[in-house]
């Protein structure tokens, strides 16, 4: 009787840490999923990710999340395949090993038309531009390798870099 207690809890524990704090998320449901290990029981009990009209689907990160109230910023954003890193202050590259720990989010439709169509396949840009930031530290972007997050809410000018 204790082998299948001992599975139990170790499954749970397992379920533990990697994630964001509950105190990331917007939603109730998200924090509580976030602070109770329950996707090993369904995929519905991930945090953001919900049934839409009978499909497995997720939260926009802008939907999910806490932010900060938008507020103007300026950097170089790289975005590429798997890459979206935000370098704030910044108005030239970074060296070539220098990584970001923020995750940056732009929407193409909010870029100005000459750069959009440049960067359909990602772009290093200067940004000034009007966004959100994560208001709690955590695991972002691609694979949770970002402790923040940013979404590129309106840009006020664009330059490419590359």
């Amino acid at each position: 009787m204790r082998r299948p207690a001992l599975v139990l809890v170790t499954l749970l524990l397992a379920g533990c840490g990697g994630g964001n704090p509950p105190s990331a998320y917007k939603h109730a449901r998200d924090q509580f999923f976030a602070f109770v290990p329950l996707p090993m029981i369904d995929a519905d009990f991930v945090p953001c990710f919900r049934t839409i009209n009978g499909e497995p689907g997720r939260l926009a990160d802008a939907d999910c999340y806490n932010f900060t109230e938008p507020q103007r910023m300026r950097g170089v954003a790289i975005t590429r395949f798997e890459t979206g890193s935000f370098y704030p202050g910044r108005s030239t590259l970074p060296p070539g090993d220098d990584g970001s720990d923020i995750w940056v989010e732009i929407d193409p439709r909010v870029l100005p038309a000459n750069v959009r169509s440049d960067c359909r396949r990602g772009c290093a840009l200067y940004l000034d531009f009007v966004g959100r930031r994560t208001a709690v530290a955590g695991h972002y972007g691609h694979l949770g390798m970002s402790k923040h997050q940013i979404v590129v809410d309106r840009v006020l000018s664009a330059t490419r870099l590359d």
